[in-house]
């Protein structure tokens, strides 16, 4: 049977070890949006898709189970477009989720003006360098491989920064602040 890859839609997704939502004990771990699985096609009318994952702290690829409603399955609409010989890009099938394939070095670009739909109150001069050199920058860190992770870091730059307004904090130092630099327990995940 062929594998297929899914992509988590909603925003916290419980990974389990068997297909019971009856209780916690079986929960292995909460995947958040965007996460990517792999497993067999889902069963017609089926709740539950078998699927596999690389989990945070696990040692290897695990097998559970997911809710089959908030799972769904990734397209390449560019790809199948291609292959079917049409010149207009098709819908992604699986509810409109964007295709997931990594785009080749140098096939990435983003423009002040597509930067300033994102933040239309942003400064021309927090904008301007970012359109200049995020690609650059996203290729040498390897950030951003799939235009969903260009997407999620778009958007938590325009977070971090209010939209582009201001390179500094608005409140603080409080001592609740000060706890929080510096802290190794607190670490980096990417997906």
């Amino acid at each position: 049977m062929a594998t297929v890859e899914y992509v988590v839609t909603a925003g916290r997704l419980n990974f389990r070890s068997s297909a019971d939502s009856s209780g916690d004990a079986n929960i292995l771990a909460t995947l958040p949006r965007g996460y990517l699985l792999q497993g067999e096609a889902a069963p017609a009318g089926g709740d539950w898709l078998k699927v596999s994952a690389i989990l945070p702290s696990w040692p290897e690829e695990a097998e559970g189970y997911v809710s089959a409603r908030y799972a769904v399955e990734t397209q390449d609409a560019a790809a199948a477009t291609v292959a079917a010989g049409a010149t207009d890009a098709a819908a992604p099938a699986g509810g409109g989720v964007p295709a997931l394939a990594p785009q080749p070095a140098g096939a990435f670009r983003m423009t002040l003006a597509e930067l300033q739909e994102l933040a239309p109150n942003g400064k021309a001069a927090f904008m301007e360098p970012l359109a200049q050199n995020c690609v650059a920058v996203r290729e040498h860190y390897g950030l951003a491989v799939t235009p969903l992770h260009m997407c999620h870091f778009l958007a938590q730059l325009a977070h971090e920064c209010a939209g582009f307004r201001t390179m500094r904090e608005y409140w603080g130092p409080t001592t609740a602040q000060k706890r929080y630099e510096g802290r190794a327990d607190l670490g980096h995940w990417f997906l």
